[in-house]
């Protein structure tokens, strides 16, 4: 029909990706620790010794597994979740052609995930200088703000966001979604124990000590 020709779907084979919290809640913790590992191997070949990276104890870096989480469950991936049919939804009702359409969804997605993650990073960050504690610095990037957000890296995010959450992320949770109902609150709890337990020794520690804990210590002599 004349009408169809200029509809705009979803790319084929593309499936729901909605899913439960308790699958998001795992994933967040997968992503920690991919975000701990890379912060830790990047430091190690740059600096070839061990740096304790991030505010916890525990392998895990919270600031990339929040937002890729956090936007999973309110905004989607560019392909389904809210973003995604809203941007399909448009483009049918518009009659974009598919190139117009490829630009608004994953250049708007970009946009949107590179903003999301920096007003994370700019609370996280400005909550913890608060506390005297400088989890990183971008004070020697240009158009910085505290050093604490600049804009080289929240074009970073955006890039990096939007390549994860179209690809590995409806694979993670896809996989995710297989482990039974009961293994996954069993998993969650113990791991929601476990950063809590290190979150509050962490931060007794810098009331008390008026410094962050530093793991390198067991590693290497000062």
């Amino acid at each position: 029909m004349k009408g169809e020709k200029n509809k705009i779907t979803a790319p084929r084979g593309a499936k729901d990706e909605r899913c439960s919290l308790s699958v998001a809640s795992l994933a967040f913790f997968i992503i920690s620790i991919l975000g701990w590992a890379y912060e830790t191997t990047f430091m190690l070949l740059l600096h070839g010794r061990f740096f304790d990276r991030g505010f916890l104890s525990l392998p895990l870096c919270p600031i990339y597994g929040a937002p890729v989480c956090l936007l999973y469950l309110v905004f989607g991936t560019p392909i389904r979740g809210r973003y995604g049919e809203a941007v399909s939804n448009a483009a049918q009702k518009r009659a974009w052609g598919k190139a117009w359409a490829f630009v608004v969804r994953y250049g708007g997605y970009f946009l949107l995930s590179g903003a999301f993650a920096t007003l994370l990073e700019l609370a996280v960050g400005l909550l913890f200088q608060s506390f005297g504690v400088s989890l990183w610095s971008y004070a020697d990037q240009p158009m910085n703000f505290h050093g604490v957000v600049c804009l080289s890296v929240s074009l970073f995010w955006g890039l990096l966001l939007t390549l994860f959450m179209r690809f590995p992320m409806p694979w993670l949770i896809g996989l995710l979604t297989r482990i039974p109902r009961k293994i996954r609150w069993i998993a969650n709890a113990v791991l929601w124990s476990l950063l809590l337990c290190d979150f509050i020794f962490n931060s007794l520690y810098l009331i008390k000590n008026g410094e962050q804990y530093d793991l390198k210590r067991f590693f290497y002599a000062k």
